[in-house]
């Protein structure tokens, strides 16, 4: 096919209002009442990350918290044609779309997508699709599919991985341009990447086993900047932050099914307190609790059997926020 001009689509994932795993801050309290502490309620926040389009233009897509608003930056990139694994990156991707190409990298150098497939549109239309269309062409429709047939498994949407792609320009529509390359792009644990959107580049292939959303040990996690909902991060332990990554639990084998609002803590939460123990080094005390942090159904029917462990520290029954590491 020959290079055309194209205009891109900047989408940031989008920002779902919700915890990293379907309303964190409510599976949180969830737990720590499961586990016996009484929970009041806590403080409002912001929300979380955003996800992007990107090349001959670029458009939405779905960043695997769900939700979505789209942000259009004008600019121009060449269109060119890709083969489902091509990992590609393109000028100033971190923010907007500057005048150039877009290259394809081998995948262990930044990239922003990888390419899962390529959507051609085949509804009539005399106009240039509305953002919703899009939105839902990544969030549930065809580059949702090819995304879950290129990893050979569910997509988890509390994950790592979101729908985007390179979207025709409208431009390019009115003379005849209906061709989508759909891919896959990874989310940032960073909370201020978070905030910022757009598209955030990664290293390495996806892969179905890497899709779940798993803040290493040690971790402090606060509210994503500028969102309106619990949303999470990765932030300095140093900064703003109500909760610790000590560890994960497997529950493969120990659970048939998704575990019950009530059921969290019987399933991972002995073990959540024996991980919290171990990362801290000695015995915890009030107001320090270890929990198991719940996630959602489509995380299950994804694959995911890992549970996350925090650490909590409570005055009376709210969540304390502390500009220091919580564990003893």
């Amino acid at each position: 096919m020959a290079d055309v001009d194209t205009e891109p689509v900047e989408q940031a994932p989008r920002r779902r209002r919700r915890a990293v795993r379907g309303a964190l801050l409510v599976a949180l309290a969830a737990g720590l009442a499961a586990a016996g502490v009484a929970v009041a309620g806590r403080r409002s926040g912001p929300s979380e990350p955003a996800r992007t389009a990107a090349d001959a233009p670029p458009g939405t897509g779905s960043d695997g918290t769900g939700g979505a608003t789209s942000s259009t930056t004008s600019g121009r990139l060449v269109r060119r044609s890709y083969q489902p694994g091509d990992c590609v990156d393109w000028s100033d991707s971190g923010t907007q779309f500057l005048a150039g190409r877009t290259e394809v990298v081998t995948c262990d150098r930044p990239h922003v997508l990888e390419v899962t497939g390529r959507y051609q549109v085949v509804e009539p239309s005399l106009s240039y699709p509305k953002p919703d269309y899009w939105d839902a062409l990544f969030a549930s429709g065809a580059c949702h599919r090819l995304g879950e047939a290129y990893l050979g498994a569910p997509l988890d949407p509390e994950g790592n991985y979101y729908v985007h792609g390179l979207l025709p320009t409208a431009d390019g529509w009115a003379h005849g341009d209906r061709e989508v390359w759909c891919g896959l792009g990874v989310r940032p644990y960073d909370a201020q990447q978070l905030a910022t959107g757009g598209n955030v580049p990664s290293t390495g292939r996806v892969e179905a086993g890497g899709q779940y959303r798993l803040y290493p040990a040690g971790s402090c996690l606060g509210d994503v900047p500028g969102t309106d909902g619990p949303v999470y991060g990765v932030v300095p332990c140093e900064s703003p932050h109500d909760q610790e990554v000590s560890g994960y639990v497997d529950i493969a084998g120990r659970a048939q099914q998704l575990p019950g609002a009530d059921g969290w803590y019987a399933v991972a939460g002995k073990d959540c307190e024996r991980v919290g123990r171990a990362y801290a080094g000695a015995a915890l005390r009030d107001p320090v609790v270890a929990v198991p942090v719940p996630f959602g159904a489509a995380s299950w029917d994804a694959g995911r059997r890992q549970v996350m462990c925090v650490l909590a520290q409570f005055h009376g029954q709210d969540i304390v926020t502390v500009t220091r590491r919580i564990r003893p």
